[in-house]
């Protein structure tokens, strides 16, 4: 996913957020507080990443590891 579509993405969460019927909407500010504690959790050594390559192939490596798993 590119960094665009990611913010994108985000930001149809808090308007979607923002039309509900609830009092309160997530911050988008939460949201990626969240990503990147998810990110901070998975099985990643995030020191041995040095450019945007190595960062995206981790990144393609940890999603097909989830999409493998069955739920």
């Amino acid at each position: 996913m590119r960094p665009n579509t990611v913010v994108d993405w985000v930001d149809d969460l808090v308007k979607k957020g923002s039309r509900s019927k609830q009092k309160s909407r997530i911050p988008k500010e939460v949201w990626f507080q969240a990503a990147l504690e998810l990110f901070r959790s998975m099985p990643v050594d995030w020191e041995e990443i040095t450019n945007e390559e190595d960062l995206r192939r981790k990144l393609e490596e940890l999603e097909s590891r989830i999409n493998s798993q069955k739920y």
